[in-house]
């Protein structure tokens, strides 16, 4: 079981583009669990053309604190395929980890979360708790109001996944006679992911082969020996956690104590979905 150690070094890993609205939270957060003498906090951002205040943001926080980095990921927008992207600067900001030392931990996070309760020392203390569970080789959020990053999801080694089933066919051009005669699979897809969300609530305490929800927690020995790097029809965070599994067996924990509010576009019920194509079908038809 973990016990407290003075100064075990803490490195969050995130990629961001146009977070000025949540960065200020975020940075905040990083602060406030440095405080804590139990923890020595590195944060590493890499970002990818913001066009907003998010570089000044991290230029800031850097210069008053050198465990901060901002590294430059634009090479992600020329990789054309969003989960390839991903991966690939994730993959990146992996390999610019210092040398590894004993009990090292490593904390990948999106920028743009909002945390329900925020996250402090001590929910990270209960949090690495989890991860020493037998079994466990990661420990991911949970989510309000309810599970929403289905497409990171693999609960069994066979499960199929129905966000990946409907993101697929997206990367295909298609006229606008197909996308509307594709309108009810897409449908029945959504419904699929919108049973997913509810049946699995918040998920807390729910160990699956694959799940992330925006944060996920690493023992450092164990991060080290997989990638997110492999073929651009997984989420990189699948590939990942895959990896993960077929070393030990492991499963992502999904944590009872650290959750973050749901976005609210990974949450639409079917009825939104079918308003908001219906109206776009009727705004891009042509005139006459």
């Amino acid at each position: 079981m973990w016990q407290s150690e003075p100064g075990q070094r803490i490195f969050f890993l995130s990629l961001c583009k146009d977070c000025q609205d949540t960065l200020p939270a975020f940075l905040a957060m990083l602060a406030h669990i440095g405080s804590d003498p139990d923890f020595e906090v590195h944060a590493i951002f890499g970002e990818n053309g913001s066009r907003d205040r998010t570089v000044a943001l991290l230029d800031a926080a850097a210069a008053t604190n050198p465990r901060i980095q901002r590294l430059d990921t634009g090479f992600m927008s020329g990789v054309g395929e969003r989960l390839a992207r991903m991966a690939a600067g994730r993959e990146f900001l992996k390999s610019r980890l210092p040398p590894p030392l004993p009990g090292d931990v490593v904390i990948v996070a999106d920028p743009d979360l909002v945390f329900a309760p925020e996250l402090t020392p001590a929910l990270l203390r209960k949090a690495l708790i989890e991860l020493e569970e037998p079994g466990v080789t990661g420990v991911c959020s949970h989510s309000l109001p309810r599970y929403y990053d289905v497409l990171a999801l693999v609960e069994e080694a066979n499960s199929t996944n129905p966000a990946l089933s409907r993101y697929l066919p997206s990367l295909q051009p298609r006229t606008r006679a197909e996308k509307l005669l594709g309108l009810p699979k897409r449908l029945w897809l959504h419904s699929r992911v919108v049973a997913t969300q509810k049946r699995l609530g918040t998920g807390a305490g729910l160990k699956v082969i694959s799940a992330f929800n925006g944060l996920c927690i690493y023992r450092r020995s164990l991060f080290d020996a997989a990638s997110y790097l492999g073929t651009a029809t997984d989420c990189e965070h699948v590939h990942l956690h895959r990896a993960l599994h077929r070393r030990d067996s492991g499963r992502i924990r999904i944590s009872d104590g650290i959750g973050v509010e749901a976005p609210a576009e990974h949450i639409a019920s079917v009825g939104q979905v079918l308003v908001a194509r219906l109206s776009q079908a009727l705004k891009t038809r042509k005139p006459g």
